[in-house]
């Protein structure tokens, strides 16, 4: 494993460890489950989007992660999500975002118990 990976899978552990106790897990655990084929299916920047989505915390807590992530990967701690999607930093910040979320899937399966269609823990 090289040392990329190592930061990228050090820094989901981190996340998963500040929502796993949380009471909203489950749903975390569900965006999370997704993310990698969102992002390769709708393209980063309208993933970025849709994780800003208003109303949705759980959404907004993975789009948060996930820009702080792109923003240390890429050495832009002022960008935007757009600044970060543009035709310069696309395909690294798209390769990145898609390493970074396999990590958060693993994890996520990993430490956070799946919720059943009622809401219980399974």
């Amino acid at each position: 494993m090289n040392t990329l990976s190592i930061e990228r899978a050090e820094a989901a552990a981190r996340f998963i460890d500040r929502i796993k106790s949380a009471g909203h897990a489950g749903e975390i655990r569900q965006e999370l489950e997704g993310l990698p084929a969102r992002i390769q299916v709708n393209g980063l920047l309208q993933t970025m989007v849709f994780l800003q989505e208003l109303g949705n915390e759980d959404r907004k807590a993975v789009g948060a992660d996930l820009l702080h992530r792109l923003k240390t990967a890429l050495g832009q701690p002022d960008a935007t999500a757009l600044t970060l999607c543009n035709a310069a930093n696309l395909c690294r910040a798209t390769e990145e975002a898609l390493a970074y979320a396999q990590w958060l899937k693993m994890l996520a399966k990993a430490e956070i118990p799946k919720r059943a269609a009622g809401g219980q823990v399974t």
